[in-house]
């Protein structure tokens, strides 16, 4: 026996040329086995990235427009807010939220917009007699409303959801910054219609037959499963389709107190972009008026529209790279915050228009 011997590279590369030899089956088994494997480490890396891709897919962020303040002491410096029933709403679908400020500059709009996978547009109020912030805020929204549909002429996704208020300048975006203003100034197109409480939507053809209502259940649907609360809204009348049947489908429609049919949910037909006169956030996270419904079969629709809304966003592959830009990096106030923040006039326990928590912003 040999006990101690040398390895030189010669004698490495006989060893190695004999192993060939004598089992050249088995070495060509672990060669291939070799490949297959290195193979499957360069797909498990691939997958990681696809995963990590989803990941952020699955997870959205979502912009929401702040209102011009109202009824709010001038003292306080405060120029936007945010009730934090939309925030929830949001939040409750798996979605992240980002506060764009209407008193943003283009630029500042364009880097948030790039960074989130969707826009809502709030209820409110507007102070019409604020000219210049009123104004402010029709360029931001129409900003935006190009942004999108930018995104998605260019084979992009890129969705908006307007609420209330948000629905109602929502719908005339096609139209000029002056056009807007009259509108709701001189009610061009917009009349006083008047509704609130919970109510029963009527779908109509194309409602029926459109993805926004896919996942809610009929029966639902046939019963009370809404909540209105507003003084404007738009007639449906042969004399006033001009102006949006070329690009809106009507989906559903109501009724107010005078029997005036109106639209209460419309989508664009060419684009992902939705409105509802109604208040699905309200029905799950606002309880200070008792004419707000808290049933299950609303509750369940308002569910099925925030999961709607949150799985639209999913399509759109914008990435967030400023954390700093979302919600929980602002100050949340409280009912008793707030009431210190309105008017003196306006500080009233029956005052249900003040929310039970807001964001303001002093930007």
């Amino acid at each position: 026996m040999i006990k101690n011997v040398i390895v030189t590279k010669k004698l490495k590369r006989k060893l190695k040329k004999k192993y060939k030899i004598k089992n050249k089956k088995k070495y060509k088994t672990i060669k291939k086995i070799r490949k297959k494997f290195s193979k499957k480490k360069k797909k498990g890396k691939k997958v990681k990235i696809c995963v990590e891709k989803t990941c952020v897919y699955k997870n959205p962020v979502i912009g929401i427009l702040t209102v011009p303040v109202y009824k709010v002491d001038r003292n306080r410096n405060l120029k936007s807010y945010l009730p934090d029933s939309y925030v929830k709403w949001i939040q409750m679908s798996g979605a992240r939220v980002v506060p764009i400020l209407f008193t943003w500059n283009n630029k500042k709009l364009l880097s948030v917009l790039n960074q989130v996978n969707g826009v809502l547009f709030p209820g409110g109020n507007v102070d019409y007699s604020k000219k210049n912030d009123y104004m402010k805020y029709i360029k931001s929204f129409q900003f935006i409303f190009n942004y999108a549909k930018n995104r998605n002429n260019r084979k992009g996704y890129f969705p908006l959801w307007g609420t209330c208020l948000g629905f109602q300048f929502l719908i005339t975006m096609n139209l000029s910054l002056e056009e807007i203003y009259k509108n709701f100034r001189h009610n061009l197109f917009i009349k006083n219609i008047r509704n609130k409480g919970a109510s029963k939507i009527y779908l109509t053809n194309k409602g029926k037959n459109s993805k926004f209502f896919s996942n809610i259940q009929d029966s639902k649907l046939s019963k009370k499963s809404i909540y209105l609360n507003h003084r404007n809204g738009y007639p449906i009348l042969k004399t006033n389709e001009c102006w949006y049947k070329k690009y809106l489908d009507i989906l559903t429609y109501n009724y107010d107190i005078n029997k005036i049919k109106y639209i209460t949910t419309f989508k664009y037909k060419k684009y992902p972009f939705y409105g509802v006169q109604y208040h699905p956030e309200k029905i799950m996270f606002e309880w200070l008026d008792p004419l707000i419904p808290h049933s299950q079969n609303f509750l369940d629709v308002s569910k099925k529209m925030s999961e709607f809304f949150v799985k639209e966003c999913k399509k759109s592959n914008n990435i967030l790279k400023d954390k700093n830009l979302l919600i929980s990096y602002y100050h949340l106030y409280s009912r008793p915050e707030a009431y210190y923040i309105v008017k003196k006039k306006e500080r009233q326990q029956k005052n249900n228009s003040i929310f039970e928590q807001s964001y303001y912003f002093r930007q």
